[in-house]
């Protein structure tokens, strides 16, 4: 399920619609596009749903209250680190900038997972982006010690990829990158097929408070061999948008669809 319009905040829908913003991504040997530096449009609500769209532990949430709670604060989360006002290049809120570094680190971990799934959409056309950890028990073969990829991720073409998702609130070092890229490389082959890429996805918030994102996919080094069913990775990726809708305020009947609306997220 997707986001839409309700009936009642429509007007607020087409406003956000035509006020898209962009961020500039640094593309580093990625074998689907050449090197460089391109700006990606996205709308308020294209990162909203990436905010709810991608998470930690699915399987282990807990009970529905702190579900639903879980689930919304994610998107405004998302709400309160990126400033949209009136489109262009997208930028870290005042907010952010003033808060303590231990919670500025937090939010930088959102700022990242959401960035990393929304760019995945946009330039790969990847709209499932699963938390390696939600999949857990249904590995064949374990991952060795702690360094694992955070994302898998499934484009429409039935494609896999592995994501390393990073968030800081500065520009990273050379060294870091490398260092990432062995998390990224950590998965060799999902279901018996090598990966179409290994994407390192840095989101980091610069001097000038604008937000840009690094995504580099290097020649990968031996990792390890995932095996899941289909059905366990669908599962994990569509929990916490079932669970939103499940908990909905109020329901909404608009043409042929059902609505479950969420005024306060400006979402359906």
């Amino acid at each position: 399920p997707r986001p839409q319009a309700g009936h009642d905040a429509g007007a607020a829908y087409r406003k956000d619609q035509a006020s898209m913003n962009t961020v500039s991504v640094a593309f580093q040997n990625c074998p689907w596009t050449t090197d460089g530096l391109r700006e990606i449009a996205f709308s308020g609500l294209d990162l909203r749903h990436a905010a709810v769209a991608v998470g930690r532990n699915w399987r282990f949430r807990g009970i529905s209250t702190a579900d639903r709670a879980h689930n919304q604060a994610r998107i405004h989360e998302i709400i309160s680190i990126v400033e949209l006002q009136g489109g262009g290049a997208a930028r870290v809120s005042a907010h952010y900038r003033a808060i303590g570094s231990t919670m500025r680190g937090a939010k930088s971990f959102m700022m990242g997972n959401a960035f990393c799934a929304l760019i995945a959409e946009k330039e790969l056309r990847i709209p499932w982006l699963v938390d390696v950890e939600a999949l857990s028990h249904h590995y064949q073969v374990q991952f060795n010690g702690t360094r694992r990829a955070d994302f898998i991720g499934r484009s429409t073409s039935r494609d896999w990829f592995a994501f390393e998702a990073k968030g800081r609130s500065y520009y990273p070092p050379q060294a870091a990158l490398d260092d990432w890229k062995i998390q990224a490389d950590s998965v060799r082959r999902i279901n018996g097929r090598q990966p179409e890429a290994n994407v390192v996805s840095a989101t980091c918030a610069s001097d000038d408070e604008y937000i840009r994102m690094i995504w580099r996919d290097p020649p990968a080094d031996d990792g390890e061999d995932l095996e899941f069913s289909e059905e366990d990775f669908f599962q994990s990726y569509y929990a916490p948008i079932l669970d939103l809708i499940d908990h909905n305020e109020r329901i909404l009947h608009v043409g042929q669809e059902t609505l479950a609306v969420f005024p306060d997220l400006r979402m359906s």
